[in-house]
This record gives C-alpha cells, structure tokens and sequence, in this order.
C-alpha cells in the first residue's frame, strides 16, 4: 500500500513538473541549483578519492617503517641460541 502512495506521489510530482506552465518554470528555477549541487558533489567526490590515496600511502609507508625497524633488529640480535 506504501509503494503504491509514494509511487502515485512521484507520478503527481513529475507530472506537475513536466506538463504544467508553473513546473516547467520551477524546474528552469531549479535547475542552475541542482547543476551547482551536481558540481559540488563532483569536487567532493574529487576530495574524497585525494584523501583515500593520501591514507593509503601513508598506511603503505608506515607498514614499510615497521618492517625496516624490525628488520633492523633482527640484524643485531646474536644468531646463537639463547639460554
């Protein structure tokens, strides 16, 4: 019963919007809004793949610091057996 509300709903909006004087100025309104949305969420989207590559990185080069480190001392510990 739900789906058939909010689908009679979607269909009262677009038929407003598509086929009545007053949606189509709405929507030459509206439009330059959502065009600037769109490009907002490019650059975000931008933003977002910058700072996921920067943590990677900065994930990569910790890993490799741990492993010298720990190469580094395994290099100076005696090769004998401990006792």
């Amino acid at each position: 019963m739900w789906a058939t509300l909010i689908g009679a709903a979607a269909g009262a909006i677009v038929g407003f919007l598509v086929f009545t004087d007053r949606g189509q100025q709405f929507r030459r309104q509206l439009q330059p809004q959502i065009e600037g949305l769109l490009d907002e969420a490019l650059k975000l989207q931008g933003t977002v793949e910058k700072m996921s590559t920067a943590a990677l990185d900065t994930w990569h080069s910790f890993q490799g610091a741990l492993q010298s480190a720990s190469s580094a001392s395994d290099a100076r510990r005696p090769a004998g057996p401990t006792h």
